[in-house]
């Protein structure tokens, strides 16, 4: 029996209707495009942690996600209903420019991600020390993370912050 698709989200959407803009420039031919979306697609989801089938955003699903889109865009169905999803999307799109740019943004870098400060600590970390030591190591800075998050101290990664008041201000709490 096939498992149902996970819902689509608004990152998704996104390249969805930058791919479908790009189909209504001419801008490529409609089967690379759609052939690109689904890698991307894909990728996105691997890079979010996502198990993924063969199916998940393949490029017959884009291919009717793209006619839903068209009737998003053009506000009547035209072969495939428009999900509600992607009504918003067509809105945001045209009605809130900053919103829709930086929800591009987002959606591109989810689909270049490269080993974040984490990954590639842990990597630094297991090729040097101990495995026990590794362990340790990264259970303690989870738990720091996890208190200078909820502290509101810092709003990112504890991997990613190169701020050293900041660090400080970490350090000061701690203690």
């Amino acid at each position: 029996m096939q498992s149902r698709q996970p819902k689509w989200n608004i990152h998704e959407s996104v390249i969805l209707l930058e791919a479908y803009l790009e189909v209504l420039r001419g801008e490529s031919l409609k089967a690379q495009i759609i052939k690109r979306v689904s890698i991307d697609l894909r990728k996105m989801a691997k890079n979010n942690g996502m198990r993924i089938d063969d199916v998940f955003r393949n490029e017959n699903g884009i291919s009717y996600q793209l006619q839903s889109m068209d009737s998003a865009y053009k506000g009547y169905k035209v072969y495939v209903p428009a999900t509600k999803l992607f009504i918003e999307t067509v809105d945001i799109y045209r009605n809130d420019n900053e919103k829709y740019v930086t929800l591009c943004k987002e959606a591109k870098c989810m689909i270049a991600q490269q080993p974040g400060n984490k990954e590639k600590f842990i990597a630094w970390a297991s090729s040097n020390l101990s495995e026990q030591r590794c362990k340790w190591i990264e259970e303690n800075l989870h738990k720091v993370e996890q208190f200078a998050t909820t502290t509101n101290i810092i709003s990112c990664s504890l991997y990613d912050v190169t701020d050293l008041s900041l660090l400080i201000t970490l350090q000061k709490a701690l203690s």
